[in-house]
C-alpha cells in the first residue's frame, strides 16, 4: 500500500467496530437474562399469593394444573411439582383407603395425584378472606367445606398436644398427616382460624416459641411428635403415620 498510514488507521477502524458490536451483544444478553429474573420474580409472586399468602416465597414453586375425576364429579386444580417426590411416595407406598389430614390446599393433589382421601380439600366459605382472589370456583375446586371440618383441621395442626391431634384425626377416620415446608408461610391463618392469639406465636410471620412447639412446625421441622411416625421425609414434604 502507498500510504501505510491510511492502512494502519483502517485496521483501527475494524477493530473498534468490532468491539462496539461486542459490547452492544454483551449488553444484550444481559438485558435478556435481566429480563428473566423479572419474569421469574412475577411468577414466584404470583403462586404466593396463590398459595394464600400475600409474601414472595425466598424460592420458586413449580406450579401445573391437572384434571382428575372422582366419584362421577371432574375437578381441575394445580399441582405443586416440588410436592411430587412425597405424592409419588404416597402412591406406591400407603394403603389405597388411607385418608390424610392436611390443610385443604393439598387435599385435591392428594385425591386426584395420590389417589388417596382428605379430610379437607377447599375452604370453608367464611375462609375465603384466605385466599388471595377471595372467590372460590366451586365448579372446578368442588364445594366448600365445612366451617366445622375446617375449624378442627387447624386446631389439630396449631395444637401443642399431640393428643388433640389424634382426636381429630380419628374422628375423620384419618390415618396419615401430611405437611408441606411451605405451610410455615400458612400458619398465620391456620392460628387464626384455631382461633389462637397470633402474638404469643408469631412475629413478623416467623414463628416464636410457643410456635415451635405445636404439631405444624414440629412436623415442618421433622421433630418426634408423641402418638407419630415420621414415615416420610424430604425437602418439602413430611408425613406421620398416626400409630397409637
Amino acid at each position: 500500500m502507498r500510504n501505510p498510514i491510511i492502512f494502519y488507521l483502517l485496521i483501527l477502524i475494524i477493530f473498534a467496530s468490532g468491539c462496539v458490536q461486542e459490547n452492544e451483544l454483551t449488553n444484550s444478553n444481559f438485558e435478556t437474562k435481566n429480563e428473566g429474573l423479572s419474569d421469574s420474580s412475577d411468577i414466584t409472586k404470583e403462586i404466593s399469593e396463590d398459595q394464600n399468602t400475600e409474601k414472595e416465597l425466598p424460592y420458586n414453586l413449580g406450579i401445573t394444573y391437572f384434571n382428575y375425576t372422582k366419584d362421577g364429579i371432574n375437578y381441575e386444580f394445580h399441582l405443586n411439582t416440588n410436592l411430587q417426590p412425597a405424592l409419588d411416595w404416597i402412591i406406591e407406598d400407603i394403603p389405597k383407603d388411607a385418608r390424610f389430614l392436611n390443610w385443604w390446599d393439598y387435599g385435591h393433589m392428594i385425591r386426584g395425584y395420590a389417589n388417596k382421601e382428605s379430610v379437607i380439600y377447599s375452604p370453608s366459605e367464611d375462609i375465603i378472606w384466605t385466599i388471595s382472589s377471595e372467590k372460590w370456583d366451586t365448579k372446578t375446586g368442588g364445594e366448600f367445606s365445612s366451617k366445622e371440618k375446617i375449624e378442627d383441621v387447624a386446631q389439630a395442626l396449631s395444637t401443642t398436644d399431640p393428643e388433640i391431634t389424634k382426636a381429630v384425626m380419628e374422628k375423620y377416620n384419618s390415618d396419615y398427616l401430611f405437611v408441606s415446608s411451605s405451610d410455615s408461610d400458612k400458619s398465620y391463618v391456620i392460628f387464626t382460624i384455631a382461633g389462637l392469639n397470633i402474638s404469643e406465636y408469631l412475629v413478623n410471620y416467623k414463628p416464636k416459641e410457643k410456635a415451635l412447639g405445636t404439631v405444624l412446625f414440629k412436623a415442618i421441622n421433622r421433630e418426634r411428635i408423641s402418638g407419630f411416625e415420621l414415615v416420610y421425609e424430604d425437602a418439602d414434604a413430611s408425613i406421620y403415620q398416626l400409630i397409637s
